[in-house]
């Protein structure tokens, strides 16, 4: 190769710029998928689910800190000791264990899983809110465990 021939950082084909070709190409494929994907989804139903997933997410958020930030409050105004709060925060993770084995079939067999995602999400923004107000430990630690479990 000689070193004082210059090499064009474009590639020319007959021609033609093949980067241009390249960026049109881009341009037309973005086109085409965005089509694609308006001609099957409904934009307000993916607003929605938008919306409660970004709910949900915070619920959950506040759900992490309200029980280690709140544990004097919760255990006064539940009347319970450490113990029963421990089981407050532990309770969830045996909704995940059961929960997780329910997703796992139901996924694998089920075809309507966008459905059901949507479905645990609403019930799961439920679950919390309806922690927030009740005043029973027994009640609260069930809302917990479903918590978990969706």
């Amino acid at each position: 190769m000689n070193p004082r021939r210059k090499r064009s950082s474009k590639k020319n084909v007959g021609g033609v710029d093949q980067e241009l070709i390249n960026k049109h190409a881009e341009n037309l494929k973005r086109r085409l998928i965005d089509e694609e994907f308006y001609s099957h989804y409904n934009m307000r139903i993916i607003y929605t689910i938008f919306g409660l997933i970004f709910v949900s997410n915070v619920f959950i958020n506040v759900d992490h800190g309200s029980l280690p930030g709140c544990s004097n409050n919760i255990k006064e105004d539940l009347n319970i000791g450490n113990l029963e709060f421990g089981t407050l925060g532990s309770v969830v993770y045996g909704g995940l264990t059961l929960g997780s084995a329910v997703a796992t079939w139901v996924y694998r067999y089920d075809g309507w899983v966008k459905p059901i995602l949507i479905l645990t999400l609403g019930l799961n923004s439920i679950t919390l809110w309806v922690f927030t107000l009740t005043n029973s430990f027994a009640f609260d630690a069930f809302l917990r465990f479903m918590l978990g479990f969706f």
